[in-house]
């Protein structure tokens, strides 16, 4: 979870950024942004189906014998405008709130995986054993049901993380941020809000 940074974009160029993808981009609607955090949810299901069948009988049944995810968040990449002086207490502020963003997902990344295997045991269990007509049949089912299992966990991640994130930027957090090393950054923004 090393972040990239990119000091290439300027004040308009990091603003269409915030308002482009709300799910990449970690913004608010509040302020104007000077950085601004983008990473993507990674969410890389491996698992093995078991088919069984007995002979006479046209009925199989199948199980997942094995399920590993992988999650967590990739190409992350913090952000900074161009119009912040470098070095300079303005980069510095900036720089620390956007470093703030990336440590809530990595929080988020660990509370969830010391509760994981639990989780993951508890699909496995929901899904069950599927008795199908065929063995592609019950495959097909047991794939749709790890991909809606896939699909709510990403959600919730979705949903905790933007909550965790929201605590990070608020009105407060901007003022400081807008009067910290005297007003400078108030006047690189211009005082503006959305």
């Amino acid at each position: 979870m090393n972040p990239r940074f990119d000091t290439s974009k300027n004040l308009a160029e990091i603003r269409a950024l915030s308002r482009a993808d709300k799910e990449k981009y970690i913004s608010t609607d509040h302020e104007v942004p000077v950085g601004l955090t983008a990473s993507g949810l990674k969410l890389d299901a491996n698992y093995h189906i078991q088919v069984k069948s007995t002979s006479g009988n046209p009925m199989v049944c199948a199980q997942i014998s094995s399920f590993d995810l992988i999650f967590g968040f990739e190409d992350i990449v913090v952000f900074l405008a161009r119009e912040l002086p470098r070095p300079s207490c303005s980069y510095d502020v900036v720089l620390g709130h956007e470093m703030q963003h990336v440590a809530v997902d990595q929080k988020l990344v660990q509370a969830y995986t010391s509760y994981f295997p639990s989780l993951l045991q508890q699909a496995v269990e929901r899904i069950g054993v599927i008795r199908a007509g065929s063995a592609a049949e019950a495959e097909r089912r047991i794939k749709r049901d790890i991909g809606i299992y896939i699909k709510d966990f990403g959600a919730t991640l979705s949903t905790e993380r933007e909550k965790r994130q929201r605590r990070i930027d608020t009105p407060a957090e901007y003022k400081r941020l807008g009067q910290s090393c005297n007003g400078a950054l108030g006047k690189l923004i211009g005082g503006r809000s959305r």
